[in-house]
């Protein structure tokens, strides 16, 4: 008997390990479409997804965008290009399904991506700054740096 639930408990924690594999390394379709409230725009040239467009209230530093979808496949790149003066993308999704970061993220300014139904972020997952100088002269230490987010690749929950 013990040996019987020996085995079931060994073929039920294999199947669960198979499972949770197989959300891990999931593909993940690039879907960015703006929810046309801020002005935001998305063209597709390959597999680089270009944001554009956006709200600057009153000619600031912030830039705000605001998507129904916001995922992001392996190999695929979502590239934020703001006008010139932008110091912080804000970004909302709002259509009620988690966003999945499988991708790159682009951006020359601090990108927050916000989203009331998470972020996960696949074993590939990364945030490319570019070369952009800010007003510092670029001796904020942000020049051309590349963060590598694989390390917080996780089981969904």
């Amino acid at each position: 008997m013990l040996h019987i639930l020996m085995s079931a408990l060994l073929l039920s924690g294999v199947l669960l390990q198979s499972m949770l594999l197989s959300v891990c390394q999931a593909q993940v379709a690039t879907a960015i479409r703006p929810d046309g409230t801020m002005r935001s725009t998305v063209t597709q040239n390959g597999n680089v997804y270009n944001v554009t467009g956006g709200t600057r209230p009153g000619n600031e530093r912030n830039l705000f965008h605001s998507f129904d979808r916001f995922s992001v496949g392996t190999n695929d790149i979502a590239r934020f290009s703001p006008p010139g003066g932008i110091e912080n993308i804000l970004s909302r999704v709002t259509g009620g399904q988690r966003s999945d970061i499988y991708g790159t993220l682009q951006s020359p300014a601090n990108l927050f991506l916000l989203n009331p139904s998470g972020v996960m972020f696949g074993p590939y997952a990364s945030l490319s700054e570019s070369q952009q100088r800010g007003n510092d002269g670029g001796r904020n230490g942000r020049r051309g740096q590349h963060h590598d987010y694989g390390g917080l690749a996780g089981a969904s929950h």
